[in-house]
């Protein structure tokens, strides 16, 4: 084309080019004989083919004044085959990913990215990656939803909880249509949930404080709630006792005497956090024995010291552990009693145990009741 300057243009008179021909080795001027596209013959005629091969082609061109264009270079891979071989995708998943058996999860705002390549086949032109594609779907009421799809411009979030599963193909500039490929994930967004337990007696201040022995254990109990169908499961629960380092917890503990805080967390497989949890306990020993009472169910009377019950009346009794300040209350562990009657002038056991549920006196004569209990950490009561 001979562009028009100042409403002047003198038409194009030639194109010359030459092909494999270095630059500088077209001395003189060609005779326009021999074959095209070469230093013989420059002069562009016709459509032309090129052999197998890597290829330069040097032009030009003339216009019918006599001037003459910029000399432009090109380079041309000629191969024997068109491309047939269509492009391959990649799906990669940015953000915290985590499998169990053939099932894989991923966190809630996790990105889903697609990287297509067009392979180079030998022998044969590779046309390049025209654009990429993609669908997803999510399980909803037993059903897959088509929840987006579109042509693939830049990594793709996903935030809902739930099944979902990604279809994706890419095609080359040739039309080379790629099979559709597809994978699935589970987007799990809940954390776990975790609480502190302690095995044994424990008892909790006004301040809130569990005040509990040394010979109790701390663990913590968690796990990973299912939420819209999804659970990767729990990973780990941590914890920090007395502001130290968090550590991965492994089995029941016991603390020393004195105060002490505990925070802890746990994360699922996926990386959700459960929010952090503070606990103050303080460790002190059962010192105090229980306080065990008598009571009598039926009609009593008394006389000076002496006192009266109804034959078939029964005896109760009902223990309590005492809570003493910064110290543990482990709780009554059991209560025992021994009956004694006056017979043929000697004082003659007739019952003993371990009280369970009120004792039926029925035979008349004098009696003698001993009873006490103990706590959990051992306290022992005076016989009463």
């Amino acid at each position: 084309v001979d562009p028009v300057s100042n409403g002047v243009a003198s038409g194009v008179k030639a194109v010359h080019y030459v092909v494999d021909a270095a630059p500088g080795s077209c001395p003189g001027e060609p005779a326009f004989t021999g074959p095209a596209g070469t230093c013989d013959n420059p002069r562009y005629s016709d459509p032309f083919t090129l052999p197998v091969g890597t290829h330069t082609i040097r032009y030009r061109a003339f216009d019918n004044a006599g001037n003459q264009a910029r000399i432009k270079t090109v380079w041309l891979t000629v191969t024997a085959d068109p491309d047939l071989a269509p492009p391959v995708t990649r799906l990669y998943i940015n953000g915290v990913l985590a499998s169990s058996g053939t099932v894989e999860y991923i966190q809630a705002g996790s990105t889903i990215t697609l990287t297509a390549n067009d392979p180079l086949v030998e022998g044969a032109v590779n046309s390049g990656v025209a654009l990429s594609t993609y669908t997803i779907a999510k399980f909803i009421s037993q059903y897959w939803v088509t929840v987006g799809s579109g042509t693939y411009s830049g990594p793709i979030v996903i935030n809902g909880e739930g099944r979902y599963a990604f279809y994706y193909r890419s095609v080359d500039n040739a039309g080379n249509w790629e099979p559709q490929r597809s994978r699935a994930r589970r987007v799990d967004g809940t954390p776990p949930v975790t609480e502190l337990l302690v095995y044994g007696s424990s008892t909790t201040d006004a301040q809130g404080n569990i005040i509990v022995s040394t010979d109790h254990y701390i663990s913590f109990i968690s796990s990973d709630p299912v939420s819209h169908g999804v659970a990767s499961g729990l990973k780990d629960a941590l914890f920090s006792l007395d502001g130290g380092t968090y550590t991965v917890y492994g089995s029941p503990f016991a603390l020393s005497v004195g105060t002490h805080t505990i925070h802890y967390t746990a994360f699922d497989n996926v990386g959700n956090q459960a929010p952090i949890k503070t606990t103050q306990l303080i460790v002190g020993p059962d010192l105090t024995p229980p306080v065990t009472r008598f009571y009598v169910n039926g009609v009593f009377a008394s006389s000076g010291t002496v006192e009266y019950i109804q034959s078939g009346s029964s005896l109760t009794l009902v223990a309590g552990d005492p809570l003493v300040e910064s110290a543990m209350q482990s709780g009554v562990a059991f209560s025992t009693y021994s009956i004694e009657k006056f017979i043929s002038q000697e004082w003659v056991t007739v019952g003993s145990g371990t009280y369970s549920r009120p004792i039926v006196i029925n035979g008349e004569g004098r009696y003698t009741f001993h009873y006490r209990s103990v706590d959990n950490a051992g306290n022992w009561e005076p016989q009463k």
